[in-house]
């Protein structure tokens, strides 16, 4: 991969957008970025990480660490990395913009993320955009670098590369951790470590639950368990025996207590027949006495049935005595009610006559009055003639006759008429009369109006003087027709009492009729009562003679199976001892089945935990053997053995020899073929850990001795070369393609000037060999020896800025 192309904004320090052509850095230049301290260096390298990666170099810096402070909410930040990569050119775009969301104005963020690769017509084609994740696994996949191999590829620290060298295993094991992200071995010791205690803890509540079952079984072992469990099942078959004789005692109880309940219950069922039947003998007898004495009492029913008849043909004659009369009350009543409405018609006929006489009259007044008025009105038009000729002979009179105060004159339009002209006395006499005669024409219309409703109400009281002399006649024909059957119905009741006493007479006669119907009914019902309980004690008496034959048989049967089961000279059984002995045999059975339940629940429990001990064991044997492998294992990850060495040294030993032997290629090439990097090989002594121990291989001295005798400039040679091993190594490992850039950020200030020239060389040597090399610092001797430089600084406002220079 080689650097094209950068450009960013609000990143970092860089307010304004920024760029840097590194083509015109020239081909596989050697170039200083330069400048103050916190002026913008590293940031243009953490640029291009993020263009590629999302994060700056070392994975470490997100979007909201590396967005300027000092940036408005609108403004965005971007960075554009262009690089060329195997004959291709390819550009990595991000973006993220601030804005106030539409009616909250809570700020959001929009980011943006696009990766572009240049078509073989120059133009540019869209490779991927959208998320983070997406663009970060396209660099990945061109580079075959992740973030942090990248940073540890193109950018080197020189200051870990010095304490790696000078540190001791444990140090050096912590810096190279970083360096290779080799924790992975650190977590494999512990999760081992935990795993170790995992099984030991497991192992422990095995133990302890087999202790648990024992305890609980009430055994010392699980061979004593075991012969529990025989034991118990030798007794379980015994009981099964004891229970199996028990139960047969039972059946044989059951079969003596079935023989005699039933004999016993016959015998009582025997009992009770005879005594039902001779009480139904008894109730039979009292029946048909009591039949008897109700048919004593019969003519007296036929005595009351008789007189009831007699009273019932007397009570109706009383009954149409008493219709005659009431008929007779009724149409008095409505002949007095008749006439009262005839008197009441009377009435409403004269007032009406009355309405009719005012109403006539009032309309023959009327029609003189509209006759005088209509004379008065015949006047109008001669008068309008004689006023239409008086004004002519006077026109201004005539003009004044018609002005009001307040209102225009049809001449002059004047509100004010001060001094009018005066009519002649004919003219007013004139006007006078044709106002008179104008009044008596708007009477004559209301009057004729108000004669039309004398009229019609006239025509009202007419028809209401007709329509009540209709009616008096209807009513005087009614009342006659009353009146006449008034004096037929006289004499039909005549001799007769009044009605209330009719009433009475009734009243007694219904009561008496009641009477002799309740003694009739009281008498008849009690014979039927008498019918129907002799013929129920009959059918009872009969009933129980049967019951008491079937019982007889039913006891015969008993007794003879009793004897055919204990032979004919038995006597009758005592139920209640018989009763006491089965009960006894029972207790016995329930007592056996309890005992054989109890051993059958106690072996199941002490079987199962058997069986669960049994597996314990099985499961106690494999983790112990689970535990010896994983303890020595985990004492080999962690070191615990002759050598010291846990398996992270190991790796990172490995590892490290790898970087070893590409840095030796450099710094023998540094230190004209005298000097090589060596790993010690010595166990450590005590507790310490050791396997990453570094020994400088003198030529001159013949022999190894410790790094730490280097001179300064010895120091940062090796440690320049050991960074050097570390970038190739990484490369190769990785199975990326080659990096054609470089960049070291600083270490150069403890240089004295021969050292310096000395890493100079090796540097260009390096550029030389198809590399591009930037140097992160800010030594003065560096920009006097490297005439190409990239230069940082601020801006009038803080921002930072940066230009290349060639000295």
């Amino acid at each position: 991969m080689k650097a094209l192309f950068l450009r960013m904004k609000a990143f970092g320090c860089y307010l304004h957008e920024t760029s840097l052509n590194f083509e015109s850095l020239g081909e596989h230049p050697l170039f200083l970025i330069t400048g103050n301290t916190g002026g913008g260096k590293t940031t243009i390298l953490d640029a291009m990480c993020f263009a590629l990666y999302g994060k700056a170099t070392g994975g470490r810096r997100s979007w909201d660490s590396m967005r300027s402070l000092s940036a408005a909410m609108k403004e965005e930040t971007f960075v554009e990395f262009t690089f060329a990569l195997s004959g291709k050119i390819y550009k990595f775009y991000r973006e993220q913009k601030h804005y106030a969301g539409r009616g909250t104005g809570e700020e959001k963020i929009k980011e943006t993320n696009e990766c572009w690769k240049k078509d073989d017509t120059g133009e540019w084609k869209l490779l991927e955009s959208g998320s983070d994740k997406a663009i970060r696994e396209w660099a990945e996949k061109l580079l075959g670098l992740n973030c942090e191999q990248f940073s540890q590829v193109v950018v080197l620290p020189q200051g870990d590369f010095l304490r790696l060298l000078m540190s001791n295993s444990m140090k050096k094991a912590s810096l190279l951790q970083t360096l290779f992200h080799a924790g992975k071995w650190k977590v494999l010791t512990q999760r081992m470590r935990d795993k170790e205690r995992t099984l030991s803890r497991a192992a422990g509540e095995n133990l302890a639950s087999k202790n648990s079952i024992l305890e609980r079984e009430s055994s010392s072992s699980g061979e004593e368990l075991e012969n529990f469990c025989k034991n118990q099942k030798i007794k379980i078959s015994e009981l099964i025996k004891e229970h199996e004789k028990a139960q047969t005692e039972l059946e044989r109880q059951n079969r003596a207590y079935q023989l005699a309940a039933a004999l016993d219950t016959s015998q009582k069922m025997l009992i009770s027949c005879r005594k039902e039947q001779e009480e139904s003998s008894r109730r039979a007898k009292n029946a048909a006495e009591e039949k008897k004495q109700a048919e004593a009492f019969l003519p007296k029913a036929e005595e009351a049935r008789k007189k009831a008849d007699s009273l019932r043909e007397k009570r109706g004659s009383l009954q149409m005595a008493l219709e005659g009369v009431n008929r007779l009350q009724s149409v008095e009543e409505h002949c007095q009610k008749l006439k009262k409405q005839a008197e009441e018609q009377r009435k409403v006929k004269e007032a009406a006559e009355k309405e009719w006489n005012e109403t006539s009259e009032r309309c023959e007044k009327g029609n003189a009055y509209i006759e005088q008025i209509s004379k008065t009105a015949s006047l109008l038009p001669s008068l309008s003639t004689q006023i239409e000729q008086e004004i002519n002979k006077n026109a201004a009179a005539a003009v004044a006759v018609h002005l009001e105060k307040g209102k225009a004159c049809p001449v002059c339009g004047s509100l004010e008429h001060p001094i009018p002209a005066e009519p002649s006395l004919i003219l007013q006499a004139l006007i006078k009369h044709r106002k008179e005669t104008e009044e008596a024409v708007e009477k004559l219309e209301k009057a004729r109006k108000k004669l039309k409703l004398l009229e019609q109400e006239r025509e009202k009281a007419r028809d209401l003087v007709q329509s009540a002399e209709k009616e008096q006649n209807l009513l005087g024909q009614s009342l006659a027709a009353e009146e006449a059957k008034i004096e037929e119905l006289s004499k039909t009741v005549q001799g007769n009492s009044s009605a209330a006493e009719l009433k009475s007479v009734l009243e007694k006669i219904e009561k008496s009729i009641s009477d002799c119907e309740k003694m009739e009914k009281k008498i008849t019902e009690r014979l039927q009562l008498a019918q129907r309980s002799m013929a129920a004690a009959a059918a009872s008496l009969e009933s129980a003679k049967k019951a008491f034959l079937n019982a007889q048989e039913t006891d015969r049967r008993a007794l003879e199976a009793y004897h055919m089961a204990y032979g004919e000279q038995a006597e009758r059984p005592n139920v209640e001892a018989i009763g006491e002995a089965r009960k006894e045999a029972q207790n016995r059975v329930a007592e056996l089945s309890a005992q054989k339940g109890a051993a059958q629940e106690r072996l199941q429990s002490a079987e199962k935990s058997l069986e669960q001990l049994k597996q314990l064991e099985t499961q106690g044997e494999k983790l112990q053997e689970q535990y010896a492998r994983v303890s020595r294992l985990a004492k080999l990850l962690s070191g615990d053995s002759a050598m010291k060495v846990p398996i992270q040294n190991f790796v990172l030993g490995v590892m490290l020899d790898e970087i070893l032997q590409s840095a030796n290629l450099f710094f023998a090439d540094l230190s004209g073929n005298r000097y090589q990097l060596i790993r010690a090989t010595e166990e450590s002594n005590g507790n310490a850990r050791g396997g990453l121990d570094l020994r400088v291989l003198d030529a001159a001295a013949g022999g190894a001795r410790e790094v730490a005798t280097l001179s300064g400039g010895e120091l940062f040679l090796a440690s320049l070369s050991l960074a050097f091993g570390l970038s190739d190594v990484v490369q190769s490992s990785s199975g990326s393609v080659r990096l054609d850039s470089i960049f070291i950020d600083e270490g150069f200030g403890s240089l004295d000037q021969e050292t310096l020239d000395t890493a100079m060389n090796a540097l260009l040597r390096l550029q030389q060999s198809g590399r591009t090399v930037g140097i992160i610092s800010h030594v003065t001797e560096l920009e006097s020896a490297i005439p190409l430089q990239v230069r940082v600084g601020k801006l009038s406002d803080g921002t930072g800025t940066l230009c290349v220079k060639t000295l």
